[in-house]
């Protein structure tokens, strides 16, 4: 209870005391004013509490001035903020709506370029492929080209060692022709003195044939190995040496023979082949020819 409740009770108590008082000890009288006095007091609790209540909403009362005080300054910088934020966002809007427009433009400008790159994108690969099969073939080539210059330089090669070879052969073929040239002259001294001497180089050479005639074998040098034989024909005949004779009897050839000396009527020959178990007699006769029975 305050301070103010306190001293109107005790204001009340006095009221009481001297109303009993008054009254000398009545006793129903007393209860009465007893009662009055409770009922007073209790209207007087009431009332200081009221008024506690009153001074408790005033301060209540203040502090919600001073609150809707700073809440009104509040809603004015929010209102104050609220239109700026709408400016701000029709500004965004005018802003959205010009960016949309662009967007919309560099968008058909995107769509349009990446078609122009997929259509370069497809010439490219078909330039490509183009350009892989060009350079397949220009691979093929290259080793066709590597492959035939390997089997030139192979070739060069051979050539090369067939030249050297050559050129080898040839100076072997000139150092022959000189050895030939040289024996040639030497031949062509030696035939030069035979047919100064008389000797018929050519029959000699088998180029020409002795003349065909027959002749008597008119003597057997047996002591000789192999023997020789002695014929009645001579250079008069054209018998020559070297001349090769076959000796018969009763047509039959039995042996062969080449003359090794001349003389003008008379020519020497030495049997070089005969028949097995005959020998040759005098009297048998000798030919430059093979005809006739063997």
């Amino acid at each position: 209870m305050t301070a103010p409740a306190q001293g109107t009770n005790r204001a009340l108590l006095v009221v009481g005391a001297l109303a009993l008082a008054s009254f000398g000890g009545n006793a129903a009288t007393g209860w009465l004013a007893m009662q009055q006095h409770t009922r007073l007091t209790g209207l007087s609790e009431n009332v200081a509490d009221r008024e506690q209540r009153t001074r408790d909403l005033q301060a209540e009362l203040d502090r919600i001035r001073d609150t809707a005080d700073g809440l009104e300054g509040q809603l004015t910088r929010n209102r104050r903020e609220r239109d700026e934020l709408v400016a701000e966002l029709a500004a965004v809007r005018s802003e959205t709506l010009t960016l949309n427009g662009t967007l919309a433009d560099e968008r058909a400008r995107l769509t349009k370029t990446a078609a122009e790159l997929e259509g370069r994108i497809a010439s490219l690969k078909s330039s490509e492929a183009k350009l892989d099969k060009a350079l397949e073939a220009e691979v093929a080539r290259r080793e066709a080209l590597e492959s035939t210059l390997a089997e030139a330089r192979a070739a060069q090669d051979r050539l090369a060692r067939r030249v050297k070879s050559t050129e080898t052969r040839l100076a072997e073929t000139r150092d022959r022709a000189k050895e030939l040239q040289t024996a040639l002259s030497e031949s062509q001294a030696v035939i030069a003195a035979l047919r100064k001497a008389g000797i018929n180089i050519e029959r000699r050479a088998g180029l020409t044939l002795p003349p065909e005639l027959t002749a008597t074998i008119i003597k057997v040098q047996r002591d000789r190995v192999p023997p020789l034989i002695v014929i009645d024909v001579g250079s008069a005949q054209k018998i020559e040496v070297d001349d090769v004779l076959f000796v018969r009897r009763d047509g039959r050839k039995i042996a062969e023979a080449r003359v090794e000396r001349v003389t003008t009527t008379k020519s020497v020959a030495r049997i070089t082949d005969s028949a097995a178990n005959v020998s040759v007699q005098e009297g048998d006769q000798a030919t430059t020819r093979t005809t006739g029975s063997s």
